[in-house]
């Protein structure tokens, strides 16, 4: 299991929730997006799976937002799982952690871990 958390301080960050869920569902289509407000924070789960069949393992991947008007905080967990002798899951929960930090710097937003 690898585990991340980091923050995107910006101005804006409601409105920016909104072009992060739009953009994900379009990287990511088979991911699953949920979504609730309370008051002036919305937070948002995003749960995505993804098998490999050249080695039979998978990697489940699970990224939370809470975003105010300040600030965003992302946490990622992210899940390797192998089967067969060895059961290897070949790093799979590294990459998947690498990948959705990519995709927030990829758009433009400055990530500080915490």
């Amino acid at each position: 299991m690898k585990i991340e958390k980091f923050k995107i301080e910006k101005e804006n960050g409601l409105q920016l929730i909104q072009i992060i869920k739009s953009d994900y569902k379009r990287e990511f289509p088979d991911c699953f997006i949920e979504s609730t407000s309370i008051n002036d924070v919305i937070s948002i789960n995003i749960f995505m799976e993804q098998y490999f069949f050249r080695n039979n393992s998978s990697t489940g991947v699970s990224v939370s937002l809470l975003a105010s008007e300040q600030k965003i905080e992302v946490l990622v967990v992210s899940l390797g799982a192998g089967s067969g002798i060895l059961d290897l899951s070949w790093g799979a929960e590294n990459k998947s952690v690498k990948g959705i930090h990519k995709f927030f710097i990829d758009h433009g937003f400055e990530c500080t871990y915490f």
